[in-house]
């Protein structure tokens, strides 16, 4: 028997010891991914624009549509950010984008220690659970954006409030030092987490929650309320920390522009999209592992159903509804419920199998999701932002070229290109949304509306309005399809395409203060759409499942009026993904030779 027991131990350590190293070579290989989120840009630059003027900024200092005197949706965003975005121009001062990469790395590793300090239960599950979640989030989520600091609060907030709830910790002079010290921590941390991300309010809304569950304990002693001594301290910390939250250029105003925020930009932000959405919409295959997590947390639920904790299953209901309904609470759900689930599948009935089982998932789902990782081709080539998602060719053909003149972009560019342009250049849009105006004028220009206005079409007018002379936008959307406003644009003898690049495209317009860059580089109709299709055949080569680049070579052909060779690229898009419903319309449009 005793024999028997070594090994057993030895095993057990070994298996923890080899979930550990794939926990941290998974996180090591995500990290060095090349920077890949359109929001960190013009976090990056508010940060240096904090650095060189020692102020935040009162109003835009980067885009020309941005309405003056600045709206209080316009303060918020300025000013909510403000210490996150300091500490990633001071990492970028110090090693440029590799200061930003080791930041990043830094993040991910303080993010995964917080979520072990929360363990709960059976070891081994819980390190097959964390490795789960990882994998979620590092999928789902930048890591080199501000709401990581959320994430990492988060967990910090969960340990405290939970050190706090334990009577037995607070039973000695000792504990009571620690009592104290922990409402010290609380209080720090909410003021810090408050002005580096807005996600301070997940943080208020959980303290509050808490302290109103742990409050109704003490109507039935099944709920196993907490001593009254426990309560009231408890009680006092979260109380600190709540109001201590309200120390932030914003104080209470956070609530309130998340509950104005306008209705349009909801719907086109991705944040706001729920998971089966996503799915349906991108493939994210990652989803799956995540309704997995929440099948597993919701049969936790059951089987604790006895002794159930009644604070943690509420917080597991709430936020889990959230994140189904939003992916941008997917990573709050996973804090909370990686512990529950672990802790309730540690029972010894259960413990063996639910060992097998989700070691043997996150090992599987660590093997698919991390096959195509390049982490050590980016050190090897030190390209660390990713120029197939950038117009970084565009951006120095604009510098080199001098284009004058007010300039309409791409949203999902605009914080790329205040980063490279600004402040020197003003964007037309970016990620940040300033003005619902501008943002649904930017989708009527985009899809190029025909509506007429003065005899011009509505997109032309808007341009002519704002002052427009030159135009850098991709020439496929998001779901692949060729942009409409490229293809008005073709048409259009006022505007010439005057560059191209594997992503990005520039028209210019047909006035004086840009004829040198129109002489030279103008680019006739008919040679443009072949060198468009030249790109997206160089993007299928490269990866032949890139569905995006064979639904616009498609719509490419259409314009070239060749719909056999079309339908055979929507056709090679259905194979590689069968439930995208662009390529089944287009399939739909174009079944026939003559459409």
């Amino acid at each position: 028997m005793f024999p028997t027991n070594i090994s057993r131990q030895v095993m057990r350590r070994s298996i923890i010891a080899a979930m550990g190293i794939i926990i941290a070579a998974c996180a090591f290989f995500y990290a060095l991914r090349p920077v890949n989120d359109a929001d960190f840009f013009w976090h990056l630059k508010t940060g240096e624009y904090i650095y060189q003027h020692k102020a935040i900024p009162s109003e835009d200092p980067f885009s020309f549509t941005t309405p003056s005197p600045a709206t209080s949706r316009v303060h918020f965003i300025l000013t909510s950010y403000w210490f996150s975005q300091v500490i990633f121009y001071l990492s970028y001062s110090l090693a440029g984008m590799k200061g930003i990469v080791l930041l990043r790395g830094l993040m991910i590793g303080l993010l995964l220690f917080m979520m072990a300090r929360l363990r709960k239960g059976d070891t081994i599950i819980y390190q097959g659970l964390l490795l789960i979640s990882a994998i979620i989030m590092l999928e789902g989520y930048p890591m080199e954006r501000p709401q990581v600091f959320s994430f990492i609060f988060f967990a910090a907030l969960l340990r405290l409030l939970n050190r706090l709830r334990k009577e037995e910790y607070q039973q000695t002079e000792h504990g009571n030092a620690l009592v104290r010290k922990e409402t010290v921590l609380l209080a720090g941390l909410m003021v810090l987490w408050a002005n580096m991300h807005g996600g301070v309010l997940i943080g208020q809304a959980t303290i509050m929650v808490v302290l109103f569950i742990e409050a109704i304990k003490f109507c039935h002693p099944f709920l196993d309320p907490p001593g009254r001594r426990v309560y009231l301290r408890l009680l006092v910390a979260g109380a600190a920390g709540l109001l201590f939250s309200f120390l932030n250029p914003n104080s209470y105003h956070a609530l309130l522009e998340l509950i104005n925020m306008p209705v349009s930009m909801r719907a086109n932000n991705l944040e706001f999209q729920s998971t089966f959405e996503l799915f349906r919409r991108y493939s994210a295959t990652n989803m799956i592992l995540f309704w997995s997590v929440v099948c597993l947390a919701a049969a936790g639920i059951l089987i604790k159903l006895r002794k159930p904790d009644i604070t943690e299953t509420v917080l597991l209901v709430c936020i889990g509804f959230f994140s189904l309904t939003q992916i941008r609470y997917i990573a709050f759900f996973l804090i909370v419920a990686i512990p529950a689930v672990a802790e309730a599948f540690s029972l010894p009935r259960i413990r063996s199998s639910a060992r097998l089982i989700i070691i043997g998932a996150a090992l599987c789902a660590a093997g698919y999701f991390v096959r195509d990782e390049s982490g050590l081709q980016n050190i090897s080539s030190r390209v660390w932002v990713n120029e197939y998602f950038y117009p970084a060719k565009a951006a120095d053909f604009i510098l080199s070229q001098d284009l004058k003149g007010n300039m309409y972009n791409e949203q999902n560019w605009g914080g790329y290109l205040i980063w490279r342009l600004g402040p020197e250049r003003k964007v037309f849009m970016d990620g940040r949304q300033l003005s619902e105006a501008v943002f649904s004028q930017a989708n009527l220009i985009d899809m190029a509306s025909p509506e007429k206005i003065a005899g011009l079409p509505l997109w032309k007018s808007m341009l002519d309005a704002y002052g427009i002379r030159y135009i850098v936008v991709p020439f496929f959307q998001l779901n692949g399809t060729l942009k409409p406003l490229v293809v008005r644009l073709l048409e259009d003898a006022q505007w010439r395409p005057v560059f191209f690049s594997l992503n990005s495209t520039i028209f210019v317009k047909d006035s004086p203060e840009n004829y040198p860059v129109l002489r030279r580089y103008s680019i006739p109709r008919e040679i443009f759409i072949d060198d468009l299709i030249n790109v997206c055949s160089r993007l299928i080569r490269e990866n032949e499942r890139n569905i995006f680049a064979l639904i616009a070579k498609g719509d490419l052909y259409i314009l070239k009026k060749m719909p056999e060779e079309a339908r055979r690229m929507y056709e090679q898009a259905l194979k590689a993904a069968p439930f995208n419903r662009t390529v089944q319309e287009r399939l739909k449009d174009y079944s026939s030779p003559n459409p």
